[in-house]
């Protein structure tokens, strides 16, 4: 994959990174970055049999380690917050106990923290990460000593941190922390070999929690999906898959369980590049994509597309057999 060479490419500066690492990304490419993240984890050897936490969206609500705030009970640690946010987990990077427990925070245990849209982050809670990353101290409540935490950040962002830093909305001495290391991760688009691979991990994902049959995608499908530009990045491709295996009813994602955006913008006439002589394959192809053309323009009416193709109704609908296409997917 060409997210994972990308990465490979970084492992020698991460066997040694002691500090931050921003990583930088369209929206939508950061889906697959919790899996990446745990990768330049483990790339650290100092950091092997330490704890890695992921904090995702849903978990970025702005709390802060602010003395005199509300007490959180984590198991049996209770910290110092003035709301949950970023830093409710990040004190809670403690030593794992066998079994995987969050037990204690302990001192002088090294943590990964994986940060999703840090530029997201308000500048109180800045201001406290700052402190955590400057003093590598935190304080549980009523304790009148602090604890010291030892933890590593990688950070992630769709933002220009760099011009939000100019704009006054990112703290320039919180960006040089933790901006270490700069890895970009190219949009999907830019990446296209790396289709396939997540397509196929996003309908394993989504046939066991549904319980299909479902196991691959259609040499057809696959085009369609290699020649969309991708806008939404790994976010939307994933969108794209569980609405597909919903409405697969064969082993294979056929070209008309895909959306019909897909269909229409993602035709491998669109890849651009020069067109190689036909064999008797490529002469499907573009049968299939010419009867997709059809149904999606005639909104899958089955006599205007079977007259815009010059076949009979009943020619049509053996090809659309041959080829896995439902026109009840052209119609929605």
């Amino acid at each position: 994959m060409a997210l994972q060479a990308l990465l490979e490419e970084q492992q020698t500066v991460l066997e040694v990174l002691n500090e931050g690492l921003v990583v930088l990304d369209e929206q939508g490419c950061i889906k697959a970055l919790n899996h990446y993240a745990r990768q330049l984890f483990r790339v650290g050897r100092d950091l092997l049999g330490s704890p890695f936490k992921s904090l995702g969206q849903s978990e970025l609500s702005d709390a802060v380690l602010l003395g005199g705030g509300e007490g959180v009970r984590d198991l049996d640690c209770t910290f110092e917050l003035h709301d949950r946010s970023h830093l409710a987990c990040l004190v809670s990077v403690c030593p794992l106990e066998q079994g995987g427990r969050i037990v204690s925070l302990r001192e002088n245990r090294r943590g990964t923290i994986f940060l999703d849209e840090i530029g997201d982050m308000s500048f109180d809670a800045q201001v406290s990460l700052l402190r955590v990353l400057q003093e590598g101290e935190v304080t549980r409540v009523g304790a009148k000593k602090s604890l010291r935490v030892n933890v590593r950040i990688i950070a992630a962002t769709h933002r220009n941190l760099s011009q939000a830093v100019a704009e006054g909305a990112f703290r320039e001495d919180l960006y040089y922390r933790l901006n270490v290391l700069n890895l970009t991760v190219p949009p999907l688009r830019m990446r296209r070999d790396d289709v396939p691979l997540l397509a196929r991990h996003f309908l394993a994902r989504c046939a066991r929690s549904l319980r299909k049959s479902t196991r691959d995608l259609s040499a057809g499908a696959l085009d369609m999906l290699g020649a969309y530009d991708w806008p939404g990045n790994v976010r939307e491709l994933e969108n794209v898959i569980e609405r597909a295996t919903n409405l697969a009813m064969s082993e294979l994602i056929q070209p008309g369980d895909l959306a019909l955006e897909i269909r229409q913008r993602g035709r491998p006439s669109t890849w651009g590049s020069a067109p190689e002589p036909r064999t008797a394959p490529d002469l499907g192809t573009h049968e299939m994509n010419a009867i997709i053309a059809a149904l999606t323009d005639t909104r899958g009416n089955i006599r205007l597309a079977a007259q815009r193709l010059n076949v009979s109704r009943g020619g049509l609908y053996n090809k659309m057999s041959r080829y896995g296409l439902k026109v009840d997917a052209f119609r929605s």
